[in-house]
């Protein structure tokens, strides 16, 4: 683990803060204590839960944030697990490393519409039928994975892959 972040918007008991406030304060706090900037994060294991209120923010605010030229691949896990409450972040944090080092990123499992308020690479099921599961991402160095609580606490990590040789 590169570094960690946290927020809590307080904005309700289960629906985030639609303007992404608090999640773009863990993730700006994550980044500051790994030391990186924005252009240095490969891909995203977003919180991903599936609803309308939630993925518009998740969407809105990635694409605010990350607008380099190499944006993030997103994906999210969430919902070929389903919601495990408190063991989410364990279990999202696992395939965020689990992606890191095997090069391979799984895709959002049932994702037929990427939302227009996003701008960024989504690992979708139909990327590369004949690749097997998973789209192949080699040479992805950090990773973020994002949780959004109830009542509103988010959770940012970024994860280094193995054998990078340390700080950037």
């Amino acid at each position: 683990m590169r570094g960690c972040g946290a927020a809590n918007d307080a904005a309700g008991l289960t629906a985030p803060d639609a303007s992404g406030l608090g999640v773009k304060l863990a993730v700006g706090r994550n980044l500051a204590d790994a030391g990186l900037q924005v252009d240095d994060i490969d891909r995203i294991n977003t919180h991903g839960s599936g609803t309308p209120v939630n993925d518009r923010m998740e969407a809105a605010t990635y694409s605010q944030i990350f607008t380099g030229p190499h944006p993030p691949l997103l994906f999210a896990t969430k919902v070929a697990f389903g919601h495990s409450l408190g063991a989410t972040r364990a279990l999202e944090a696992l395939a965020t490393l689990m992606a890191l080092e095997s090069g391979c990123v799984p895709p959002i499992v049932g994702h037929r519409t990427t939302r227009t308020e996003c701008r960024l690479p989504v690992a979708r099921p139909d990327a590369e039928p004949d690749a097997g599961p998973g789209t192949r991402v080699p040479d992805a160095r950090f990773a973020l994975s994002l949780t959004i609580g109830f009542g509103g606490f988010n959770t940012a990590l970024i994860f280094e892959a193995p054998n990078t040789g340390g700080n950037p």
